[in-house]
């Protein structure tokens, strides 16, 4: 009988251990993206979703059991046909299979094997440990002229120019830095996912510690100095959101009194920090502004494009080489997928979504998915890496929505 308890305790401890290096792999899974095993263009982040995949489909097959994220099947079925009857050539394959490898995990994997718990402790960690590196960047780079990189020089980088991210910060009027990620705006976007989830676990100030303030404004001050106009945009509108519930949170309202009143101090406290800082400027810069709206939005000009077949509107071209639609020629996160999958394919990723905003509760969820259209209608996010961040999140905080307090 002790054997047996003992087999099934050490059974759990595995099982556990197995779903927990799954929710790191997730987690941290922008900064893993970075670099490759030296083998094609595969990442550590594809080498390792592939063997802990190999791992869930021998439990799978051995239990018996799976929980499937039902609202994104439509959404990857249809991808998968239109890859199959569209003619695309090897890097639009290799394009579509990866973004089909990362919806697959999520469909099949995520709600079973992602832990929601665990995930915020590591998000938590990644986001404090990276902005506080991006302090220690900004700081060396002003009081000796050396650019600390974020990444591992000596390792097999995917991106060649992160190789050389000093020189283009030696010849850039304006400094930018992004602590361990690929660009500013990377590191903004993540740490927009933990402020979500740091703001909403608990709405209103009771239960809501001061070391959950003071996060807050150190990860906010972050973002800011990221110098990701798109980052800083998202932050306001979710701070806004947050402040507009927890004025209509009529609990315990002296508690409330001072925490709009710690809220417009903070925001004040940034303003004045800020006036005389590099990051200020650059916000202020009406040509800098011109040229980010120019850059991120430009690309919606796609939906009147006027070279596509009707058969393109509606069903898409694949995952395929892209027109100059903008002087940028870049395509944020939705006229990307209508490029790629038309309009079928963006409104099945659209119903994805809806249910849950069936009911008027705010929960980490709801505002998690906020923050990712919110991100979305200038970046590349849907389309890219952070879906591994952000959606399981989304799944599990929708089912599981413990207070921070029992995360940290």
């Amino acid at each position: 009988m002790k054997n047996s308890i003992n087999n099934l305790n050490m059974h759990r401890i595995k099982k556990n251990t197995i779903n927990h290096i799954y929710t790191f792999i997730l987690v941290s899974s922008p900064l893993l993206f970075l670099y490759g095993i030296g083998v094609s263009n595969i990442t550590l982040v594809d080498f390792f979703l592939l063997a802990l995949n190999m791992i869930f489909m021998i439990r799978i097959f051995i239990d018996g059991k799976i929980m499937v994220f039902t609202n994104l099947m439509p959404f990857l079925f249809y991808i998968v046909v239109l890859s199959l009857v569209t003619t695309i050539d090897m890097d639009s394959t290799m394009r579509t299979l990866r973004y089909v490898f990362y919806l697959v995990n999520i469909v099949f994997f995520t709600k079973k094997y992602f832990d929601y718990r665990v995930g915020v402790k590591i998000y938590r960690y990644i986001s404090l440990v990276s902005t506080v590196f991006l302090f220690i960047q900004i700081i060396t780079y002003k009081l000796v002229g050396i650019y600390l990189p974020g990444v591992v020089l000596s390792a097999n980088l995917v991106a060649s120019d992160l190789y050389n991210y000093d020189l283009v910060l030696q010849n850039a009027y304006y400094k930018r830095f992004m602590s361990f990620f690929a660009e500013p705006s990377h590191f903004a976007i993540y740490v927009l996912g933990y402020i979500t989830i740091l703001l909403f676990s608990e709405i209103g100030f009771s239960g809501f510690r001061k070391k959950d303030m003071i996060e807050f404004a150190f990860l906010s001050l972050g973002v800011v100095l990221s110098t990701s106009i798109l980052g800083v945009m998202v932050l306001g509108a979710m701070s806004l959101i947050w402040l507009m519930v927890f004025v209509f949170n009529r609990k315990k309202n002296y508690k409330n009194i001072f925490g709009l009143t710690l809220f417009f101090l903070v925001v004040i406290s940034f303003m004045f920090f800020l006036q005389n800082t590099t990051a200020f400027e650059y916000f202020s810069n009406s040509s800098v502004l011109n040229r980010q709206a120019e850059g991120r939005f430009g690309g919606y000009s796609i939906f009147g494009y006027q070279e596509a077949s009707t058969l393109e509107i509606i069903f898409g071209r694949g995952m395929v080489g892209m027109p100059i639609i903008s002087n940028s020629g870049f395509l944020p996160s939705f006229p990307l997928l209508y490029y790629y999958f038309g309009f079928i394919g963006l409104i099945l990723f659209f119903i994805t979504f809806i249910p849950y905003f069936l009911n008027l509760k705010v929960n980490v969820s709801k505002a998690l998915i906020i923050c990712l259209f919110g991100i979305a209608l200038g970046s590349e996010l849907l389309l890219g890496i952070f879906i591994l961040v952000f959606i399981p999140l989304i799944i599990n905080g929708n089912i599981k929505n413990p207070k921070l307090k029992e995360l940290s």
